[in-house]
């Protein structure tokens, strides 16, 4: 079990960048295009990519994310010199945008995170998009309730850039099973202390939208 929160300068925080875009045919085409690159020599010093399926997203018209996990601001401008300086990054960009329609990107940071998320284990996740007006009492209110009473790996993100108008912070929650992440949501919201929680953040929280994610695959480095 672990509950940690990022603290200190923002430039030394790790950095999520986020692509989504629509997949014009199939998500194959995209999975094939990066693991012809991220398996390859090219892509020698670049970070952690992930794919994510948005089966349902409301009004939301990404059916994809690729999302960069970077350890540092430095790792995540790496990242785009690899890409864009060799053969198979510029290779992979260009089979990319041919086979999807961009939709939006931006990039937000980690900043508390609860439970021993293994992201190849937890394959299904919900999205909370929320705008916040006061970061420090939002933050000091869910670090207190996650830790009593979540069952899942759950991370707030700030989003610094942000690609959701309106979106200065996300959730994401995440599990084993879409059962046992509807369960456990609706056990820990539903009882006295979840609706204590709720009624606890407005005025201060506004839920924009909620998606539903699946892992589709991971690029370990």
């Amino acid at each position: 079990l672990t509950f940690f929160i990022f603290t200190g300068n923002v430039k030394a925080a790790p950095l999520h960048a986020y692509y989504c875009f629509n997949a014009l045919e199939t998500a194959n085409n995209v999975v094939n295009a990066f693991d012809n690159f991220l398996n390859s020599n090219s892509s020698e010093g670049m970070s952690t990519h992930r794919l994510y399926a948005f089966p349902l997203n409301g009004e939301n018209l990404a059916t994809h994310c690729i999302v960069s996990e970077s350890d540092t601001p430095d790792q995540h401008e790496k990242n785009v010199k690899i890409f864009e300086g060799s053969s198979g990054g510029q290779k992979l960009l260009g089979t990319f945008f041919n086979v999807v329609e961009p939709i939006t990107e931006g990039a937000g940071t980690p900043i508390a995170s609860y439970g021993n998320l293994d992201p190849n284990k937890h394959t299904v996740s919900m999205l909370i998009d929320l705008k916040i007006n006061n970061d420090e009492e939002f933050l000091k209110t869910w670090n207190i309730f996650v830790k009593k009473n979540s069952k899942n790996p759950a991370t707030l993100f700030a989003d610094y850039f942000t690609g959701v108008q309106g979106r200065t912070h996300y959730v994401v929650i995440s599990a084993e099973s879409l059962d046992d992440l509807i369960n456990n949501l609706n056990s820990t919201l539903g009882s006295e202390e979840g609706r204590m929680f709720s009624l606890s953040l407005r005025g201060n929280r506004e839920i924009l939208g909620r998606s539903l994610i699946n892992l589709v695959k991971s690029w370990e480095k």
